[in-house]
């Protein structure tokens, strides 16, 4: 990008970091948690039942689920057998990370890729062709050829480029690559990332967003989702 655009490298690198992360301002958001380590024998059991009903029922609710919020346990009004089962090693509480979701509360149905008419199809192989040739031709550090080319598809509104971008980001996955999909402007985002997340609804949780409209916690996760290799599909 320095290059092409003629771009000292630092604004590069500027413009790629949300300022939550370039001024650490925030951090990961955190709860904690409860999950059981040891299960009391029947004689334990029925002891707590009655002296200790709280720490009993606190036992039952973690016997058969994941790693429950103390929040969702009574929090502060629990805190006392939180603690005596700790003590007596039942329990275990830890700091679990709580990702700030975009899109939390949203529902994505699954769509299946369309057939592509003749023209998609040519633009679906040229594409894919170059992306293979790139791929296969890459220098050995992170397997992308030292100048790729950029492709421009053509094509009126409702023409379906769309569906030509969903393919071969497919292709793109199904070589073991990630995708970066740079939307024009931020009024086209929310058909973007429905677009995507649809399309790729077994891989939802792989497909991050970052946009200015978030939050800066919202962003603070995105970006370190995307760091850490856990986005496969960034819009």
């Amino acid at each position: 990008m320095a290059t092409y655009y003629g771009t000292p490298l630092e604004q590069i690198m500027r413009s790629l970091l949300p300022s939550a992360v370039r001024q650490e301002t925030h951090s990961a958001k955190t709860r904690q948690v409860a999950e059981l380590v040891h299960i009391p024998d029947e004689e334990a059991l029925e002891k707590l039942s009655r002296r200790a009903s709280r720490q009993h029922a606190i036992l039952q609710l973690l016997k058969d689920s994941d790693p429950i919020p103390i929040t969702d346990l009574g929090g502060s009004s629990v805190r006392t057998s939180i603690t005596s089962l700790q003590e007596a090693g039942y329990i275990t509480v830890r700091d679990e990370e709580v990702r700030r979701d975009p899109d939390a509360g949203e529902e994505f149905l699954e769509s299946k890729p369309h057939n592509l008419n003749e023209g998609q199809r040519a633009a679906y192989r040229a594409i894919c062709h170059a992306i293979d040739t790139s791929l296969d031709r890459g220098t050995g550090n992170e397997g992308l050829a030292s100048s790729p080319k950029p492709i421009l598809l053509h094509g009126v509104t409702g023409s379906g480029k769309t569906e030509v971008y969903l393919q071969t980001a497919q292709h793109c996955l199904d070589r073991g690559k990630s995708v970066l999909v740079l939307v024009p402007e931020i009024a086209l985002t929310p058909q973007t990332v429905q677009h995507f997340k649809s399309r790729f609804s077994a891989l939802q949780d792989q497909v991050a967003v970052l946009h200015s409209h978030l939050s800066q916690g919202e962003r603070f996760d995105e970006w370190h989702r995307i760091r850490k290799g856990e986005a496969k599909v960034v819009v």
